[in-house]
């Protein structure tokens, strides 16, 4: 069923195939630390989830293939066991520092894998196409599983995004991330034999723009009165940290968004051409307030009336335990800087690099985006985007995605929005957007009254597999 491996002084020890991969020798928690670490990748610093075995389920490190990464196995136990033989998980992430949707599944009755990218090198860069040679692997290792029918990945926040580009490209290969319409196309190489699923779950989805975090105030001259977020005359409280953005400024807003972020493409399509013709090479990448800065300058973080709502009701599953469809509200607290020292700190910050590693490569490959003069935030949309640009973008891929898709919002985070935006561009006919009322995005309660939203959530994903006729 599986090969274990070990890291030994850098060289990797791998043991001989055993049909039953709770059979090979167990390893200490510091090999398995060692296998598992993910140097480089954002998260990298979270606490590893190393295998188990509790009363609901075991876990062990399986090892893949020749050049991927290995992966951790989860099994159920007792009477969970079997629950559904016929659909097992796979779940990918970029690192293995947050195991739920994996261990939650197995403590269902779903056989589970989860999968991570490779470890960086030094002045290496996260790419769409990154840990697609796991989520391969993984597939078809669950394919050989006693039983196993069914595959469906599982992604959450930013994997969420990648999955959804994997249900595409794998199901579509090349042509559904090439073209002219792309910023930063994949190639035929990449995108060449990667295992089908046969479903996709999305965990709190973004948009995958960066659009809307463009500060259109910073200027060469310093920062623009008129299109300052932080200004009391344009609607900002700076006690509270809460705005009230008028339409009038909004719309200057927004449109200034537009072309700063169409003048930064310009900037780096320009570099990108002109270093092809110098024979290729990368380099870094800055704009202030515009690339690679810290924080963001949404509006939609002060001001909690935009990207508020969906348009239309999908069911919310309720701390008191009933469902019921209703429009789904973000129930996010607003975020701005508080007083007058916090908000110069955040001006501050918009004029020099988050990364001094960040490249010009990295910004065509997962930041940019193109937007129309058409820009703007709502309540319950994200306008003038044209999704099919960026590889990593979720609405972008959503249209070529025609396997049964579940999205699962957390409605006291930020996604509420881009989630029915995903959903509403998905192909596939069986397709389902949830809510979870009070889910903060890493799944716990964002008030002690919002009860065990975990719980409510995977209750849920298990349900979804299980039904009758999906899979």
């Amino acid at each position: 069923m599986g090969f274990a491996a070990v890291t030994v002084g850098g060289a990797v020890v791998v043991a001989q195939p055993a049909p039953d991969p709770f059979a090979a020798p167990q390893i200490s928690a510091e090999e398995a630390a060692a296998i598992l670490a993910s140097p480089g990748r954002p998260g990298a610093d979270r606490k590893l989830s190393l295998p188990v075995d509790t009363g609901q389920y075991r876990s062990a490190i399986v090892r893949l293939g020749e050049g991927v990464r290995p992966g951790i196995y989860y099994e159920p136990k007792g009477a969970h066991a079997g629950v559904n033989a016929r659909v097992a998980v796979l779940y990918s992430d970029r690192n293995f520092g947050f195991d739920p949707p994996a261990a939650e599944l197995a403590r269902r009755g779903y056989r589970a894998l989860y999968v991570s990218y490779p470890p960086m090198k030094p002045g290496d860069f996260g790419k769409p196409f990154d840990g697609f040679a796991e989520t391969s692997a993984g597939i078809a290792f669950l394919r050989r599983l006693p039983g196993v029918e069914r595959v469906v990945v599982i992604g959450w926040g930013a994997g969420a995004s990648s999955m959804t580009l994997y249900a595409s490209v794998a199901a579509g290969g090349p042509a559904a991330c090439q073209g002219k319409r792309v910023i930063a196309p994949c190639s035929a190489a990449e995108a060449t034999g990667l295992a089908r699923a046969d479903g996709l779950i999305m965990l709190d989805p973004g948009a995958g723009t960066r659009v809307a975090s463009i500060d259109p105030a910073v200027g060469a001259d310093g920062r623009d009165g008129g299109l300052d977020r932080f200004a009391a005359a344009n609607g900002y409280d700076p006690a509270t940290g809460q705005a009230a953005y008028p339409p009038a400024f909004r719309a200057r807003y927004f449109a200034a968004q537009a072309r700063r972020n169409a003048a930064i493409m310009d900037q780096a399509l320009a570099r990108r051409r002109a270093l092809d013709a110098a024979g290729g090479g990368n380099e870094p990448f800055f704009v202030a307030g515009g690339a690679n800065v810290p924080g963001i300058g949404s509006l939609s973080a002060s001001d909690v009336s935009l990207l508020a709502h969906t348009k239309r009701p999908h069911l919310l599953l309720r701390a008191d335990g009933t469902r019921a469809p209703t429009v789904l509200r973000s129930l996010r607290a607003a975020a701005g800087p508080k007083g007058d020292a916090a908000i110069r700190a955040t001006n501050e910050r918009q004029g020099r690099p988050a990364s001094a590693a960040y490249s010009l490569d990295e910004f065509l490959m997962n930041d940019a985006v193109r937007a129309t003069p058409a820009f703007a935030l709502t309540a319950d949309d994200i306008r003038g985007i044209d999704w099919g640009s960026s590889l990593a973008s979720a609405p972008g891929q959503a249209p070529r995605v025609k396997v049964p898709s579940l999205i699962v919002s957390n409605t006291c985070f930020q996604f509420v929005v881009p989630a029915e935006i995903v959903f509403d561009r998905l192909a596939a006919r069986d397709r389902t957007l949830v809510g979870v009322e009070g889910s903060e995005h890493e799944f716990g309660p964002c008030a002690p009254q919002y009860g065990d939203t975990k719980g409510r959530l995977f209750d849920y994903v298990a349900e979804w597999l299980g039904k009758p006729g999906r899979f």
